[in-house]
């Protein structure tokens, strides 16, 4: 008898990896790149680095693909 087959969960991405998104509230608007992808208890979080040091999590509702210019932030 064969082993039981399982089926990957699929996810839909808001936010795919090595894409390069921005935060809504960065008045600087700086590209920052999908470096990872974590699924937490409130839902999925991006991680993103911006230069070769600096990385931060975020949810999607903080990014945005379209750069946005943010005046008095």
């Amino acid at each position: 008898q064969s082993p039981p087959s399982y089926k990957r969960p699929r996810m839909n991405l808001d936010y795919n990896l090595g894409e390069i998104v921005y935060l809504i509230t960065d008045p600087e608007v700086k590209p920052r790149m999908v470096n990872r992808i974590q699924l937490s208890g409130s839902g999925l979080m991006y991680c993103l680095i911006l230069g070769a040091e600096e990385e931060s999590w975020h949810y999607n509702y903080e990014l945005t693909s379209t750069r946005i210019l943010c005046e008095g932030l």
